[in-house]
């Protein structure tokens, strides 16, 4: 979505003047970002390793070890923790 496209969508919600109407934006806006997860999920496959943001701003490299339906669970290569993290959060690593 452009930059434009998302402030007009603000401006229209900044416009709802009922809980029922922004109860039915709040349902679609998390539906969609359940159809996003699920994308990015299905380009990532068991054994593939990773990266994403650990803790204290590090970068964790890690193995994909299972894909669940809104989460991934990775075992870090270094430390061998396990961490359940969104798909939207990983990063293919080479």
């Amino acid at each position: 979505m452009s930059k434009m496209n998302a402030q007009t969508a603000i401006n229209h919600i900044q416009e709802i003047k009922t809980s029922a109407e922004l109860n039915q934006v709040i349902k679609a806006i998390k539906i969609q970002q359940s159809i996003i997860q699920q994308q990015m999920a299905i380009s990532f496959a068991v054994g593939d390793k990773v990266t994403f943001a650990g803790r204290g701003d590090s970068t964790v490299r890690a193995l994909i070890t299972k894909i669940n339906r809104k989460t991934i669970l990775v075992k870090d290569l270094k430390t061998k923790t396990l961490w359940k993290v969104s798909p939207s959060l990983l990063t293919a690593a080479a």
